[in-house]
């Protein structure tokens, strides 16, 4: 007799690899969609989502059936195991409503639901206001069972949507699928092997977070934060073994600098960052840093469809040419192209920016402003638009440097200036070379100069010498440094102007041991002289 199944642990496990697939989704969703905070596995529900919409916080409860059911009914939802106890799909659903913030749900199955649950299955955002009154009346009247938040079945109602994706082949194709659009987007052209490689890394760190102890929350959660990190660093490696392929900026050089110090205002969006080139054999690396300034220079002085026809065959040329042009410019004088070629590559190295052409090198139709660099960060809670201003600060009268940036950010401000800075990044930006972003909205023409500002960030970098490295090596410098930069940060910041108040200021503070040595060996490394 034959008395083979697959039931028990068979069906269990069919059902576990379902369910990552599913939360597999979610994750890659999660790296387009910032409205998704993050993917939990295992933790309230099967899989938990946290959303964050207009200002509006919510939890989506997931319960993930994988049941070999042909059509799903009222029936089979509302089933309790136990005759007493709220044992139903929708009860076990609604009673994950036990948090601080609101709840929604969602049922995920393979197959899909006859017609009495099909109010179900439209998107919140698309019913009626009376499509769920039916359903809704049968549940509050089949179980009077109330959440923890004191949520009821007709609340359920309203907030659940109801899933049909089919088998695990099915969604994993999808999620491949998915894959290649977001590798796309972000200019990585992969091979199909590489592709599904890339997905299998995800569906591992889903099975790992759904199988790590409940204990410990932290191992159970994936963060859009974190995972846009984790994606940005395997798509360089991957793309890294095929040079010559993909968008010009999707590889950064490696970091020069040292972060050393670093500090956010909880209150305000201010923000400081020290950065050391520190000492080798107790002399400080001016003539490493220049040199590796230098090689930074084809980006900062070539557009993204320059640099996008370079390969490992024209890169001696292109580098040529950037360092012909950054010769031409020389009657800017070379201090102010050192700063910018740092400011370019501190922006690149520690917020993987992507730059727009840096206005100093290219004439446009606008009005000049008062920033040359001009970047776009992509940033888990909306990109952003960084705007960079330098300044070389020499001797000891830091008031008066303070009292010129801020003087001259509160002109950069004015809403004609902004008018013209949006122009210019219009004017420059070559999207088809960058990758997707979101700050196409509040660049428009049509949009009010306040969308715009939303976006604006600015990168404020000084570069001055430092009483600190002046003075020499010593096995203390470094905890001196931090203090030096700790002071000059706080100094800037407390000075800045109310009509500033509200916009994004990031300071980048880089002590050199002598600008006059530093700016000799820029200038001798790009054959300035």
């Amino acid at each position: 007799m034959n008395d083979i199944s697959n039931s028990g642990g068979v069906a269990a496990r069919k059902g576990f690899v379902f369910q990552d697939h599913v939360a597999a989704r979610y994750v890659l969703n999660m790296l387009e969609d910032r409205r998704i905070e993050q993917v939990e596995c295992e933790t309230s529900d099967d899989i938990t989502l946290r959303w964050l919409i207009n200002g509006k916080r919510f939890v989506e409860y997931v319960q993930v059936k994988s049941n070999d059911v042909d059509r799903w009914n009222w029936a089979l939802l509302t089933k309790r195991d136990i005759a007493k106890s709220p044992t139903s799909i929708v009860e076990k659903s609604l009673l994950c409503d036990r948090g601080p913030e609101p709840g929604h749900f969602r049922i995920v199955t393979r197959n899909g639901v006859h017609s009495g649950l099909a109010a179900l299955t439209v998107p919140l955002a698309k019913r009626g206001p009376t499509d769920l009154d039916d359903l809704s009346a049968r549940l509050t009247k089949k179980y009077p069972t109330i959440s923890a938040r004191g949520s009821n079945l007709d609340y359920w109602a309203r907030h659940a949507f109801w899933e049909a994706l089919s088998t695990e082949d099915d969604i994993r194709a999808k999620n491949v699928w998915i894959v290649a659009t977001l590798c796309d987007g972000d200019g990585c052209s992969l091979r199909s092997e590489q592709i599904v490689t890339l997905y299998r890394d995800i569906l591992e760190l889903v099975e790992r977070a759904a199988a790590a102890d409940r204990r410990v929350p932290a191992d159970k959660i994936l963060t859009r934060e974190t995972m846009r990190l984790w994606w940005s660093d395997r798509l360089r490696s991957l793309v890294a073994t095929r040079p010559g392929l993909g968008l010009p900026y999707r590889i950064a050089m490696p970091q020069f600098l040292v972060k050393i110090h670093e500090f956010t205002d909880p209150a305000k969006p201010r923000a400081t960052t020290g950065y050391d080139a520190e000492y080798e054999r107790k002399q400080w690396r001016s003539a490493q840093l220049a040199g590796h300034l230098v090689r930074w220079v084809p980006e900062l002085v070539l557009k993204a469809s320059e640099i996008a026809q370079t390969n490992h065959l024209t890169l001696a040329d292109k580098t040529g040419q950037g360092l012909r042009k950054l010769r031409e410019l020389r009657h800017h004088g070379v201090e102010r192209l050192l700063a910018e070629t740092l400011l370019h590559s501190i922006l690149r190295s520690f917020f993987d920016s992507e730059p727009i052409a840096c206005k100093l090198f290219y004439r446009t139709s606008a009005a000049s402003g008062v920033v040359n660099n001009a970047h776009i960060v992509q940033h888990h809670e909306g990109d952003q638009i960084w705007l960079g201003r330098t300044h070389v600060f020499r001797g000891d009268d830091f008031d008066a440097l303070i009292a010129s940036a801020c003087a001259e950010l509160e002109d950069a401000l004015a809403t004609p200036l902004l008018r013209a800075e949006r122009e210019i990044i219009l004017e420059l930006r070559q999207p088809e070379h960058l990758r997707r972003d979101d700050v196409e909205e509040a660049l428009a023409d049509s949009a009010p100069i306040d969308r715009f500002l939303r976006i604006l960030r600015f990168a404020i970098l000084v570069i001055y010498d430092s009483a600190v490295l002046g003075a020499g090596h010593s096995d203390d410098y470094r905890a001196r440094l931090v203090s030096e930069l700790t002071g000059y940060g706080n100094a800037y910041h407390s000075r800045l102007p109310a009509s500033v108040e509200e916009v994004q200021v990031h300071l980048l503070l880089v002590p050199v041991e002598s600008l006059d040595t530093l700016v000799r060996d820029f200038e001798a490394a790009a054959c300035l002289t």
